[in-house]
């Protein structure tokens, strides 16, 4: 429902740190897979 929407957590934050890990030219595929574990890792641990 719309309420329910109006309380969940605000995804846009969370979604711009993916967006420019993965569109980082300098980083390799593994460095990329690497940045996302460590990111969800550092969010699941606070």
């Amino acid at each position: 429902t719309i309420y329910e929407q109006m309380n969940d957590a605000k995804d846009e934050p969370v979604e711009a740190v993916f967006k420019s890990i993965l569109k980082d030219k300098t980083l390799d595929m593994r460095d990329k897979k690497a940045a996302i574990i460590d990111f969800i890792a550092a969010g699941i641990h606070t």
